[in-house]
């Protein structure tokens, strides 16, 4: 029996997990992450209901992945931003350019 053909509290879980993730609402994730293991867990104990291990791994993997696009995004963000710091720290009135010292 799969969990996501049905509107089981798992699937609300997985929906908040990934609004958080979207949403770059980090705290939240981990969060509603540690509520979907305890969820999970708990199935999995029951034997009714629980998500096969390549639903679990799948969301894992998106999550991952989703993370990482997240983090190189704020990487060039944070670069774009420190490139421009150093070309505005180091301006000359009497000049029409900017250098750039390393």
């Amino acid at each position: 029996m799969q969990t996501s053909q049905f509107n089981h509290p798992l699937q609300r879980i997985v929906s908040r997990l990934k609004c958080a993730i979207e949403s770059e609402r980090y705290d939240e994730a981990r969060s509603v992450l540690a509520e979907y293991h305890s969820c999970v867990t708990g199935l999995c104990k029951k034997g009714d209901g629980a998500p096969s291990e390549e639903e679990v791994m799948g969301l894992i993997n998106w999550a991952c992945r989703a993370l990482m696009v997240a983090r190189a995004h704020t990487i060039d963000q944070y670069q774009f931003l420190s490139d421009s710091r150093v070309y505005a720290s180091f301006r000359d009135p009497d000049r029409k350019t900017c250098r750039l010292t390393l």
